[in-house]
């Protein structure tokens, strides 16, 4: 995940900023969701108890059986139920039942990566995934400001001795991918640490879960800004110039997004440059969708 990086450039075949929604899974739980970018993610932590086929995933909580665990299994931070969600180890990840809503998935590698670089990199999308103040996580929680919408609380995680740890503090996100045959890459958000860290723990270790929606197609392609649609400065402070070119007619719908997926500006453009005023906005990142006959277009603005 460290040398990968993804920029949000390119045409869409839909809009990726969706009103906001909540999904169910298969034991009948709701969940907040929200859309970052392009990905549509839970903004709560996976509480299901059965596969999609309804199998019940197997609940342990001795921490001898939980070490020597070679099949799916979940259990409660202490074996005390929370509002955090289950833990879940690795086996019930790749589980081919399914533990998502249906079209809903456990995020791969690059789905994280896509997320992390989306909010900046790894030393600024920590603090905007976190939940804000100390009432889930112990101070000092540091930058945490949950401008994404993402809401990360820290769930903790089970250890390889199967011992729990860090809850409160920390917050432990499986992936899909494996590191090797014994370790799986996952995210890691701290009480201590603005930032992210994407590491790799034992396969039986147990760890929180946010479901991505993958029924969400954007088919994002890359284009040439120079011939196409240039966006400057970017970063801005009060005002940003759209120039178009290679159009006869300009006849553009602009919508401006925060990462909530609300709508913060929207005007029509006629003109081959035009000048858009951001002074109003908060210090930020922002999605900007140009819609023509043509195309559809998205931008990432920083407001500074």
């Amino acid at each position: 995940m460290k040398n990968a990086t993804l920029l949000l450039i390119g045409f869409v075949s839909l809009s990726p900023l969706l009103p906001a929604q909540t999904v169910s899974d298969v034991d009948g739980n709701s969940y907040k969701t929200v859309t970052i970018g392009t990905q549509t993610w839970m903004a709560e932590n996976l509480k299901v108890s059965r596969f999609l086929d309804g199998t019940a995933i197997p609940l342990v909580t001795d921490s001898v059986a939980w070490t020597n665990l070679s099949a799916p299994a979940y259990c409660n931070y202490a074996n005390n139920v929370n509002a955090n969600g289950h833990l879940y180890n690795y086996y019930t990840v790749i589980d081919s039942r399914g533990l998502c809503p249906k079209g809903w998935s456990v995020p791969s590698v690059d789905d994280w990566t896509q997320l992390i670089n989306f909010l900046g990199g790894n030393m600024l999308a920590g603090g905007q995934m976190k939940e804000t103040g100390t009432s889930q996580w112990t101070a000092p929680n540091l930058g945490a400001n949950n401008s994404s919408g993402f809401s990360a609380l820290p769930g903790g995680s089970r250890q390889v001795n199967g011992q729990f740890a860090y809850t409160g503090q920390s917050a432990y996100f499986w992936s899909t991918n494996l590191y090797d045959p014994s370790f799986a890459y996952n995210v890691i958000l701290d009480s201590y640490w603005k930032n992210d860290l994407d590491s790799y723990y034992y396969m039986y270790s147990g760890n929180s879960i946010r479901c991505i929606n993958k029924s969400i197609s954007t088919q994002v392609n890359e284009i040439e800004q120079s011939n196409t649609f240039k966006m400057y400065p970017n970063p801005a402070n009060d005002k940003i110039t759209l120039e178009f070119t290679g159009y006869p007619e300009v006849n553009f719908k602009l919508s401006v997004y925060n990462l909530m997926g609300q709508l913060v500006i929207q005007q029509q453009l006629t003109d081959p440059t035009s000048e858009i005023d951001i002074h109003q906005l908060a210090t930020g990142m922002y999605v900007i969708k140009m819609e023509g006959k043509n195309f559809s277009s998205l931008r990432k603005l920083i407001k500074e």
